[in-house]
């Protein structure tokens, strides 16, 4: 009987162990969960957190001994049985959880001391009762076990106070969750419509009539292109390259997870959309948009950059085959009239279709150990691959947002030495930014149609990390040149600045964060928020019920409401939870609460 899996016989071992009720979760894992027999579950008990700080390495067998008659029976052993079971821990016959098993079956056997039977039972009927009503502190179960002893009256005393601890935590939880709200799809409400600002000033006023849509690589010149009215010089035409034309394929792939457009291939000569190549002098490439026109919709890219080297992710020529491709859709650039565009929106941080570059370049330092000689070069190499932000809402405001694009649970990753940009579409699911590689500071806002910074490398850290680098290859001293190296380009390096963006209307719910100093921003929903390592500020402003965990260092989560308006009820543990006029929390790990009148130290 003694190895049999019940509610009861793992309440005594909490109690043997712990001198506590069963916190609920913990007492259903082992139970049902756990797929252990009972000895299994006892021996399991000693990996736990919490028995390793209860009974810490120093913790020596004749302490061991007294612990546990004392969790269960509120008395030392005698001398005869501390003697016996310290002789056995001390050999070796007995380990520690099968001790525990074994002074419970004692206790329960005929020949057992009734008083110590009958507190057994009184403390394991609280035990029980404390995990039936759901109650999980841990500081609470031993509160509520400290109470009992082997007269009844105990046990009724230690079950009002559960009864009132599990009616104030039903209205604890019934605040909490008047503030959660899950969404299952995007929020239609925050996607762009057409003339609204800043879409509108990439809103060329001539788009596809029809979403079906076909594209094609033209093999030879159309005859159309020849028509004088073109004026297109058309000497040294070629198709593009196999490694364009993937690009292409890429492109277009990406811009059906995000809007209504259906684009089929179709190499006939007679595409809706036609790719072409052209030595061009003055420029990367030009399109025309949407028309009935023979030339409507038609690309030409620049024909000397078509190899796969040109066409990697991240490049010049892929970042413009995106830019022709988006006006062949409809887009112009966001500078021109009419509807200007704000000029800090006018990079490519925002939009595809700028001609100002935001901070994508890339710096290459070559050192030459035998004649000790050093150089840099530098390359538009961290453009953005695909559309940005403005680009999606813009879009999805002419043909439609593909409601049914990603609609799992997704996880979204990015660091520093990707040197890459990343905009998320994502219409569902539980989604999640897991970021928790990083070392450098990131700051993710988790709203939607936001810019985000993570694993942020700063001038000064890129410079100092090539001169260690330098430095461990015993070069000479060249922090001058290679100071001057970055700083001549300081407003155009990577850095890893607003390198993520959340497009219009998407949620996403769960973020975790790497060791760096980190700032997080919720949105509207329940978020679940990780911060690791660091010393992070997690900004709740938006609502929901959201679960913050600040991980180790100084964290410090920031309320846009009065301390007044903000009921904390501590549950122990480092745990607390916050229900204010328009959210609720469950916070671990945080330090410091901010409102807008005050600061508050937790612990």
């Amino acid at each position: 009987m003694a190895n049999l899996v019940s509610d009861t016989s793992v309440t005594k071992l909490y109690v043997a162990t712990f001198n506590r009720a069963p916190d609920s979760a913990g007492l259903d894992y082992w139970v049902n969960s756990s797929d252990l027999d009972l000895a299994g579950i006892a021996a399991s008990f000693f990996d736990q957190q919490e028995t390793q700080q209860t009974y810490p390495a120093e913790t020596t067998n004749r302490d061991f001994i007294s612990s546990v008659y004392q969790n269960l029976f509120n008395r030392s052993p005698d001398n005869e049985g501390w003697d016996y079971w310290e002789d056995q821990l001390d050999q070796g016959a007995l380990t520690r959880d099968v001790f525990i098993q074994a002074i419970i079956d004692g206790a329960e056997a005929e020949t057992g001391d009734p008083d110590d039977a009958a507190i057994l039972a009184n403390k394991t009927e609280v035990g029980l009762y404390y995990a039936e009503n759901g109650l999980s502190d841990s500081e609470q179960a031993k509160e509520v076990m400290a109470q009992v002893n082997s007269e009844s009256a105990t046990v009724i005393s230690a079950k009002n106070t559960i009864s009132e601890l599990a009616a104030a935590n039903t209205i604890i939880n019934n605040q909490l969750l008047q503030f959660s709200r899950i969404e299952s799809g995007i929020d239609s409400s925050n996607l762009l419509s057409l003339g609204d600002t800043p879409g509108v000033s990439l809103e060329s006023d001539e788009y596809w009539t029809d979403n079906n849509i076909t594209f094609g690589f033209n093999q030879i010149i159309p005859d159309e292109y020849t028509d004088p009215d073109l004026e297109l010089n058309l000497t040294g035409w070629s198709p593009i390259s196999e490694a364009a034309e993937q690009v292409a394929r890429t492109a277009i792939t990406e811009l059906q997870t995000f809007s209504q457009l259906t684009l089929s291939e179709d190499n006939s000569g007679n595409a809706d959309i036609r790719f072409n190549a052209l030595p061009l002098e003055d420029a990367s490439g030009f399109a025309y948009y949407p028309s009935t026109d023979p030339v409507g919709g038609d690309i030409f890219l620049d024909s000397a950059t078509m190899s796969s080297e040109d066409y990697q992710p991240g490049t010049f020529a892929y970042h413009t085959l995106v830019h022709e491709l988006s006006h062949a859709l409809g887009l112009k650039h966001p500078f021109e009239d009419p509807n200007r565009i704000a000029t800090d929106l006018d990079n490519n941080d925002y939009t595809v279709m700028s001609y100002t570059e935001a901070k994508n370049l890339r710096i290459s330092i070559n050192y030459d150990p035998e004649d000790l000689s050093i150089g840099a070069s530098y390359s538009w190499s961290a453009m953005p691959p695909s559309y940005s932000i403005l680009d999606i809402a813009t879009l999805q405001a002419i043909y439609g947002a593909n409601t049914a694009s990603e609609t799992g649970n997704n996880t979204y990753s990015l660091s520093f030495s990707d040197y890459t940009y990343l905009t998320i579409w994502d219409a569902g699911g539980e989604d999640t930014i897991d970021i928790t590689t990083t070392t450098g500071n990131s700051d993710i806002d988790l709203r939607s149609g936001e810019l985000s910074s993570v694993d942020v490398n700063s001038l000064d850290q890129q410079i100092a990390e090539k001169l260690a680098e330098l430095d461990s290859m015993r070069a000479p001293d060249f922090s001058i040149f290679i100071t001057s190296a970055y700083q001549d380009e300081a407003n155009n390096l990577y850095t890893g600045e607003n390198n993520l963006a959340i497009a219009y209307g998407v949620w996403i719910e769960n973020v975790l964060t790497g060791s760096g100093d980190d700032t997080v921003r919720d949105n509207g929903v329940n978020n679940n928020i990780q911060t690791g390592a660091g010393n992070d500020l997690i900004q709740l402003f938006d609502g929901g019920f959201d679960t913050v965990d600040g991980g180790s260092g100084s964290d410090t989560v920031q309320l846009d409401e009065a301390s007044s308006q903000v009921t904390i009820n501590n549950q122990g543990d480092g745990n607390y939870l916050l229900i204010g006029q328009n959210f609720s929390a469950q916070l671990t790990g945080i330090e410091t609460l901010t409102f807008t009148d005050t600061t508050m130290q937790l612990g």
